[in-house]
């Protein structure tokens, strides 16, 4: 709270100040709040929603799970017309890899789908970033699914 405020404990001098020392045996805050999760909680959730995927989630969620399980890089972009089932798709897959203690970061591409992201209960971080990119020469995608 102090720091999404850009306020300290140093900034209210009757308060103590931890050791230092103790928060770095502590580790990173990023990572220790990105693993964070009740993981038994979210296998379950993840077989009770995988159930329910169509063929076309099901080969985009195999896609994913597999490429991350076989420790290839990847960016995926799933795209498609509201309601074919994107964002169930999403906590279908992020279920799966929190459940198995990974970090899932999820990005929404505009301030309206962050505002529906967080409604379905995918938290999207809070930072920002800014994509550039030049036509020429032409960028050109590989397309792995049909």
């Amino acid at each position: 709270m102090l720091q999404k405020n850009n306020k300290s404990l140093n900034d209210f001098p009757p308060l103590p100040t931890p050791n230092r020392l103790l928060l770095k045996e502590m580790g990173n805050r990023l990572m220790r709040e990105k693993l964070a999760y009740d993981t038994d909680k979210l296998l379950l959730e993840h077989q009770e929603l995988h159930t329910e995927l169509n063929n076309d989630q099901k080969r985009v969620y195999n896609v994913v799970v597999n490429s991350v399980a076989e420790d290839r890089r990847g960016l995926f972009f799933v795209f498609g017309a509201r309601g074919p089932g994107k964002t169930y798709l999403y906590k279908t897959i992020i279920a799966r890899l929190r459940g198995e203690g990974k970090i899932v970061l999820t990005v929404a591409s505009s301030g309206i789908a962050t505002c529906y992201y967080r409604a379905e209960g995918l938290h999207i971080p809070d930072f920002k970033f800014q994509l550039t990119y030049q036509t020429n020469p032409p960028v050109t995608f590989a397309k792995e699914l049909s």
